[in-house]
């Protein structure tokens, strides 16, 4: 048996603890303090922190009552947990193993190897009717990121709704969408920005949005999906529109519409080299901060820019993103179709 395991036969059994525990429970490091495991336990699903040392070793599991006001955030959690009776053998009797955490008011216990390494965890349903699967898990994960998808999205469409967004008629521009495309990382919305081939004729090497010229009789909206799709391989459909912003009207000859995209779950990008030399996926909290305006002798406009991976985005793409931001996270109605570019956009 492992070290403090539930007792009971290992042999000559009908179904065992390997058979039905989750093959990939979170593993936390010895490093792990108590700080981190009391947010590990926010999660309502959660009964049990997995503490396991490089080598993979089980060395202690810690359960929600283990953690209590006043102890130091900062200490290390590991103390806290025990291994007696919270785990079981890879062999047990699973009939046997859900009486004993029946009797003992538990819901979980890992499942260990006959050296103590750590195999899988056991969860018993609420109903104590039977055990939660690997398939369960990853069905109960798709609906909370669904329902997270859903709430993000409806709360940028309802903003987007009450906007009203101010068109350029200038002739001699050449009409062009952008795609603000939203995207959720780890429940987490994120904007996609990408960084131009270093190759292209007119601004190579710079921040971007995924966009470009609209074709004859294309509409705003079909043009920017289209450039997504091309740029970054995310196929989003005309339903996934969430609203247009204000045009920006470039000094390199282009009147941009910009197009807000919901992209859904973050997933696999296939980058037009040709263009795109690298796709990004930027929460919208690092541009959630106000822009700096540099004044240049060039312009009586400041140029508007924004912090970005240890550099700066300038507008138009920076000017679109604040817009953005203000209306999709605060409800807030920003114009920025009046900030200056840098010089070396002008081209």
């Amino acid at each position: 048996m492992g070290r403090g395991s539930y007792p009971g036969p290992v042999d000559e059994v009908v179904r065992t603890a390997a058979e039905a525990m989750l093959t990939t429970p979170v593993r936390h490091p010895l490093s792990a303090t108590v700080g981190e495991i009391r947010d590990f336990f926010r999660d309502d699903h959660v009964h049990a922190a997995l503490i396991v040392s490089p080598a993979g070793y089980l060395e202690a599991v810690v359960e929600r009552d283990d953690v209590a006001d006043g102890q130091a955030l900062d200490a290390a959690a590991a103390p806290l947990g025990r291994l007696t009776g919270r785990t079981v053998p890879a062999g047990a009797s699973l009939a046997d193993v859900r009486q004993a955490m029946i009797a003992a008011g538990r819901r979980r216990a890992a499942v260990t190897s006959a050296d103590g390494r750590l195999l899988g965890l056991l969860c018993l349903k609420a109903s104590g009717a039977g055990f939660c699967s690997d398939q369960d898990v990853r069905a109960r994960a798709l609906g909370e990121a669904g329902a997270a998808a859903d709430s993000v999205a409806a709360a940028i469409a309802a903003n987007l709704a009450s906007f009203r967004r101010i068109g350029i008629a200038r002739p001699g521009l050449r009409a062009a969408s952008v795609a603000v495309c939203v995207l959720l990382q780890q429940d987490v919305p994120c904007l996609l920005i990408t960084r131009r081939a270093s190759g292209l004729r007119n601004h190579s090497g710079q921040w971007a949005l995924p966009g470009g010229s609209r074709e004859p009789g294309e509409s705003t909206g079909d043009a920017a999906l289209r450039e997504l799709r091309e740029e970054t391989g995310v196929a989003a459909e005309t339903g996934d529109v969430l609203g247009t912003l204000d045009d920006y009207a470039t000094r390199s000859g282009f009147l941009i519409t910009p197009v807000v995209v919901w992209g859904g779950p973050v997933g696999t990008f296939v980058r037009q080299s040709s263009e795109v030399a690298r796709i990004h996926v930027i929460p919208l909290a690092d541009f959630d901060r106000p822009p700096e305006l540099l004044r240049i002798p060039e312009s009586p406009a400041p140029v508007l820019r924004l912090a970005l991976l240890g550099g700066h985005v300038y507008a138009p793409t920076a000017a679109v993103i604040h817009q953005f931001c203000q209306l999709a996270l605060h409800g807030l109605t920003t114009r920025v179709a009046h900030f200056e570019q840098p010089v070396f956009a002008w081209r």
